[in-house]
């Protein structure tokens, strides 16, 4: 997105400079103020409440304000009176970098928005995969931690009846954990312990995200 705030900021110092840094005054019936009202509604009815509570702090709800962004460059760039030869670069450019940033994947210790991008993708095939190594070896859902996304019933995720699932980590408990980079949950002490100490029994990625079924080394664990 900072190609779109690149055009945005680029177009309001071009046209305040044009106007000799005085704002014309409002038009609401006129589509890029009514594009500008929206964003500006959308930001005062998301943000605020994001700040009162911890589980709102998530990219996926600002997804409406970003989108209502996107409109408003792209048609206050073509309604501008930049050189057309601009635009021809400046709108193709916006939407190539919007696409490509689909498959940016931060190096695995830095959260990341993944409900915000597409990269997120090759997650459910992987995730198949490990269901499937995972019944193949006997062990039940229960006996299984890992993090967000992936706690709680399958009937939740898949609407497939299972009411099995996952179980929330706990590295001292647990005998197996599963793990991805596609979870900000797991913090670098954990990644450290699970990474030095752990026996890896399953491990496939594709496109940048990967899935591993790690199992504790504590043979004591795993008996009870």
């Amino acid at each position: 997105r900072v190609f779109v705030w690149l055009t945005i900021v680029s177009l309001a110092i071009y046209l305040l400079k044009k106007k000799g840094w005085k704002c014309d005054k409002p038009n609401r019936h006129e589509i890029g103020w009514q594009i500008v009202a929206l964003t500006l509604f959308l930001f005062l009815a998301t943000v605020p409440s994001q700040l009162f509570y911890k589980g709102l702090l998530a990219h996926r709800y600002l997804l409406p304000v970003f989108i209502s962004l996107n409109f408003g460059a792209v048609y206050w760039l073509l309604h501008s009176k930049f050189e057309a030869k601009l635009k021809r670069i400046a709108v193709p450019l916006m939407g190539v970098a919007l696409a490509l940033g689909n498959f940016w994947v931060y190096p695995q210790r830095i959260a990341m928005g993944w409900d915000s991008t597409l990269a997120h993708l090759p997650w459910h095939g992987l995730l198949k995969q490990s269901e499937v190594f995972i019944k193949t070896a006997g062990s039940p859902y229960e006996n299984v931690g890992t993090a967000f996304p992936n706690i709680g019933s399958r009937e939740l995720y898949e609407l497939n009846g299972v009411k099995e699932g996952f179980i929330e980590k706990d590295l001292a408990t647990n005998c197996f954990v599963l793990y991805s980079n596609i979870m900000n949950d797991f913090t670098d002490a954990e990644l450290d312990m699970l990474q030095s100490n752990w026996e890896v029994l399953f491990e496939r990625s594709e496109a940048g995200v990967f899935v591993i079924l790690y199992k504790n080394p504590n043979q004591t664990v795993c008996a009870n």
